[in-house]
């Protein structure tokens, strides 16, 4: 849709926010800070894996950030 790329940006910004915090970040913590949908969080963050930006974990360590992207 029109505002997947706005997604993913916000996203991945928000996650690079928390990792520099130390926090772990989740589909429903960053649905939660950004106030959208765990369903757009979801299909953001598919496309940012496929594209190799993040890496998807089960359970506690949720979404990081691949080797590499921390930085643009």
């Amino acid at each position: 849709g029109r505002d997947r790329c706005g997604d993913k940006e916000l996203i991945l910004e928000m996650i690079r926010s928390r990792a520099a915090g130390g926090m772990a970040s989740g589909r429903r913590s960053l649905a939660e800070a950004l106030a959208i949908s765990e369903d757009r969080v979801k299909r953001a963050l598919e496309q940012l894996k496929k594209e190799g930006v993040v890496q998807i974990h089960k359970g506690r360590r949720g979404v990081t950030l691949s080797e590499g992207n921390s930085e643009e």
